[in-house]
């Protein structure tokens, strides 16, 4: 069943500005030239989020180290104990850290009523697939082995973390580990190939979104494997048996294509889907929600969807 809002609303004053300055900052920012030197731009996007993503107060972040990766303890005051927000960041596998998705996730959290629990899986180009899918499935059985409820888990994940939220069900069904209560899907990067109608339509070349980036990122994520293996872009999946899935996208994106036809697919399989839209905004703006009034009711949605799926 495919459960669909297309939200109506114009832009807010903020989005406009925002949007003009981005545009001003790319056409007389130095162009990255693909192939790009992953590592610097991580540093460079880390330092960027420590600067401007300020953490959410009255939120305790507690670091974990499980078996080596690197995870954090994401818990807003009054959050309950029992019910997690099992988080998986986004970035093409190749970029982004817990540092540009720390407010995020915070936020989210807070919304729901849950504490976060976010993981940095290991990212391309040094470990392509499956390091980042084994890493999820790592995480969500630590959460399990705390003593954990699956119908007390949602998985969320933005980008390509919503594209892995997906695969990382896929996996678990797979295993035979029981499934999470949901899975919630940011923006979700689930075509690697880059074949989608809107990767044409909004390929914007001055943008650090565009489609030869993306194209980029996924032939260094797949490595040898086939783009279109299921546990890579997971629109081409089975999704028979997959808890229920909630996809927001923008209707003006670059990967908006990748939304609808995972929401349409998981609804021919017989999975729940919630699908909302949203139109004018970026890929993955709840990020903005220092700025964006539309961020601000994205983040709400997404935390009641969150709260009716735990009970």
């Amino acid at each position: 069943m495919l459960i669909r809002k297309d939200l109506q609303r114009g832009p807010s004053i903020m989005l406009l500005i925002m949007k003009l300055v981005m545009i001003i900052m790319h056409l007389f920012s130095k162009k990255q030239k693909i192939p790009y030197y992953v590592p610097k731009l991580r540093k460079k996007l880390d330092a960027s989020a420590e600067r401007f993503l300020k953490r959410p107060k009255a939120v305790n972040y507690e670091p974990y180290d499980l078996d080596g990766m690197l995870c954090e303890w994401i818990r807003p005051t009054g959050s309950d104990p029992k019910k997690v927000l099992y988080y998986l960041h986004g970035g093409a596998y190749a970029i982004c850290s817990l540092k540009t998705h720390r407010r995020l996730i915070a936020n989210i959290a807070r919304q729901a009523g849950t504490e976060a629990f976010a993981i940095e899986y290991r990212m391309a180009p040094e470990n392509p697939y499956p390091a980042a899918v084994d890493d999820a499935v790592k995480g969500y059985q630590y959460l399990l082995d705390q003593g954990y409820e699956p119908k007390h888990i949602v998985i969320a994940g933005d980008s390509a973390g919503g594209g892995l939220t997906a695969v990382t069900m896929l996996k678990l069904r797979e295993l035979g580990l029981p499934q999470p209560a949901a899975g919630v899907l940011l923006s979700p990067w689930a075509d690697l190939e880059g074949i989608g109608e809107s990767n044409i339509k909004y390929d914007v070349r001055s943008s650090v979104i565009n489609n030869p980036a993306l194209i980029f990122h996924g032939q260094i994520y797949a490595g040898d494997h086939d783009l279109r293996d299921p546990y890579i872009s997971p629109i081409y999946a089975d999704f028979t048996g997959v808890a229920p899935m909630y996809i927001v996208a923008s209707r003006h994106e670059l990967i908006y294509d990748d939304s609808t036809r995972l929401a349409a697919k998981a609804d021919k399989d017989g999975v729940v889907v919630t699908f909302d839209t949203y139109p004018h905004v970026m890929h993955v703006w709840q990020t903005f929600d220092m700025l964006l009034p539309e961020a601000r009711q994205s983040i709400k949605e997404i935390g009641n969807y969150i709260k009716a799926q735990l009970g």
